[in-house]
């Protein structure tokens, strides 16, 4: 597990492969994805909902830490591989 550098709202550390909600109050949205690591952005978290619009599926968000976004870790990879 590859640590981000980012912690969710409880304080708990955000590694490559958890899946975790989010919420960007500045930018009035909101997801659930996977974290990955992307070469371009450092890390994203691309969208894995399904209960959504076919538009948001495999959608990339960025970490933003300068807009009040909260994220929470729903689920640890636990050292598996992707």
């Amino acid at each position: 597990m590859t640590p981000t550098g980012f912690k969710d709202k409880n304080g708990k550390d955000i590694c490559v492969g958890d899946t975790v909600k989010f919420r960007s109050k500045k930018f009035r949205m909101s997801g659930k994805g996977i974290v990955l690591e992307d070469k371009q952005f450092g890390y994203v978290i691309k969208d894995t909902r399904t209960e959504c619009k076919s538009r948001n599926i495999g959608r990339m968000y960025l970490f933003c830490n300068f807009d009040e976004s909260e994220y929470e870790v729903i689920s640890e990879l636990k050292g598996e591989k992707q």
